[in-house]
């Protein structure tokens, strides 16, 4: 039996849009939360959905009195907030098109970069006068090859030229003017990943792809309309935009994502999910691994039904959720380009193993292949490939890219090895690409390297990724000296705290490395490569990992 598997599916297509969808939540039930928000001081904050789409269509008819054209790409580099829920759909319902953006560098050159690359006209971007963010906003004004206008979410006594307040332009009063027309075929929005070669990858998704995807998905774990949801993730990352509310219309209880990433705030988290009655909660690896260390906590999480885990490959020891903080984990797979792609589930610790991902979803189709491209057989591993109708249409900027990834008979190529099991359950193996998982985000190790191979008395450096428990990885630099150097750990931890940030910018994770070793040489390969596999194993030998 060769290695293909698939499920067909039933149910009709949505032809609809994500703004239509949300008018229609709000006539048929306009008081019901649409999403619940608590920062870093613990106060709860909220938004109807009638509330949610006044909001957004007061702000959508400002943004198109400013300038904002249907079709318009606007950047964003806000946390989780009411404020970033309200703009991101206001652009929307403006014709704009979302895409996201945060910065590991101090100078925001990154942003800077994308931005031109997007030809933005606006930047919405969380910034209070005095912080990083404000100096990062000032560099990208001042490096931007068009126009630019900033919308900062913040306060500040005396904005510098071509920025405006969010919160007064929300205050203002809604103004008559006329709302493009959307349709299911429009562009929604952009997530963003890094390419391999440096260029950035903004994958761009329809409101008919997106929408249907996300009710796919959504049906596959359970979700309907009465799901109060916990997810702490970005919204502007995959699993934490809004889709889901705007799709199933859900109420999405929300947190800044700051709170969990540290580790701190674990004993809130759990008061928000007990408190909120949330009966489905998406918990990120480090999240869990929380829950797992700190059993008394269990206490009041009987109205959860399902615990989902997703983003990474999730360990057998994650099924320790089961029966003390949720009746029924199910581990999901997917992708920023395709969505939820396979799913299992179970009440029984006993059924879950390493990197286990169940079944396709409604209308995927699945094959495992070998370097040939040939379908190898039931058991054997090889890179999965993933065929479905509600995917993304390309990359922004790349259209050879997509051609590379999805072929002519519309097979995704993820890069990632599995394998089928006899009983029809896939199972994860590993990645082909050399990346970093850290607490569910995925980051390219070049991008630390090319930093700090511009430190003084740096001959080379390599970054990898070692073990944490809690954040799955974190980032080792591996640094090689000049000869007759005097550069030390320390200079490296100083040059490290002056070019990276500490909290990345809308993500709430950081590429930084965690730990710092030497070595005298670079180990190579027969081949004459370098032997990246040998540098980490150097690393976490010296680590003790």
């Amino acid at each position: 039996m060769l290695s293909y598997i698939s499920r067909p599916s039933n149910d009709p297509l949505m032809y609809e849009t994500m703004t239509s969808r949300l008018r229609r939540f709000a006539e048929q039930n306009p008081n019901r939360d649409a999403i619940v928000y608590y920062g870093l001081d613990m106060k709860r904050q909220s938004l109807s959905r009638r509330e949610l789409l006044d909001s957004s269509e007061s702000l959508a008819s400002q943004f198109v009195q400013m300038g904002v054209r249907k079709g318009d790409r606007i950047g964003f580099c806000m946390n989780n907030s009411l404020n970033m829920a309200i703009a991101n759909i206001a652009v929307m319902f403006a014709g704009g098109i979302p895409f996201y953006t945060g910065t590991q560098l101090k100078d925001g050159s990154d942003i800077a970069q994308k931005i031109d690359m997007m030809e933005s006209k606006f930047f919405i971007v969380d910034a209070n006068e005095g912080d990083t963010n404000w100096t990062i906003v000032q560099n990208i004004l001042a490096s931007c090859k068009l126009r630019l206008c900033v919308i900062y979410n913040g306060k500040s006594r005396a904005p510098l030229n071509d920025m405006l307040c969010l919160q007064e332009i929300m205050e203002r009063p809604r103004i008559c003017v006329n709302l493009p027309d959307i349709y299911p075929e429009d562009l929604l929005l952009f997530f963003s990943s890094s390419g391999s070669t440096g260029t950035p990858k903004l994958i761009t998704h329809t409101h008919f792809n997106e929408l249907n995807a996300t009710a796919i998905a959504c049906k596959s774990v359970g979700m309907t309309e009465n799901t109060i949801l916990f997810n702490d993730r970005p919204i502007s990352w995959a699993a934490g935009n809004l889709r889901t509310m705007l799709t199933m219309g859900i109420t999405r209880i929300m947190v800044d994502p700051r709170m969990a990433f540290s580790g701190k705030h674990v004993e809130q988290i759990c008061r928000i999910i007990q408190d909120e009655r949330c009966n489905y909660v998406f918990v990120p690896g480090y999240i869990a691994q929380d829950m797992i260390s700190k059993p008394n906590l269990d206490q009041g999480f009987k109205a959860v039904d399902v615990m989902i885990c997703s983003g990474e490959r999730v360990p057998k020891r994650f099924a320790n959720l089961i029966g003390k903080f949720c009746h029924t984990l199910f581990s999901v797979y997917g992708s920023s380009e395709l969505g939820g792609v396979t799913g299992f589930s179970s009440r029984n610790p006993d059924d879950f193993e390493d990197g286990i991902i169940g079944i396709p979803n409604d209308g995927v189709e699945i094959k495992i292949v070998d370097e040939k491209g040939e379908t190898v057989k039931r058991g054997a591993s090889g890179e999965l490939l993933v065929r479905k109708m509600s995917r993304f249409i390309g990359y922004c900027k790349l259209p050879d890219l997509f051609e590379k990834v999805v072929d002519k008979a519309g097979w995704f190529r993820t890069g990632d090895i599995a394998h089928i099991r006899d009983d029809g359950n896939i199972v994860m193996d590993g990645r082909q690409t050399e990346m970093v998982s850290i607490g569910m985000m995925k980051f390219f190790l070049w991008e630390v390297e090319e930093v700090l191979l511009k430190c003084p008395g740096v001959k080379a450096a390599y970054a990898v990724g070692v073990p944490d428990l809690r954040l799955s990885q974190v980032v080792c630099a591996v640094i090689i000296p000049i000869p007759e150097s005097s550069v030390t750990e320390e200079d490296i931890k100083k040059y490290c705290d002056d070019n990276f940030v500490e909290v990345s910018t809308a993500m709430g994770v950081t590429i930084k490395p965690r730990h710092i070793i030497f070595i005298d040489k670079i180990p190579y390969l027969y081949s004459g490569k370098v032997d990246s596999g040998k540098i980490a194993s150097i690393a976490r030998s010296r680590l003790g990992l």
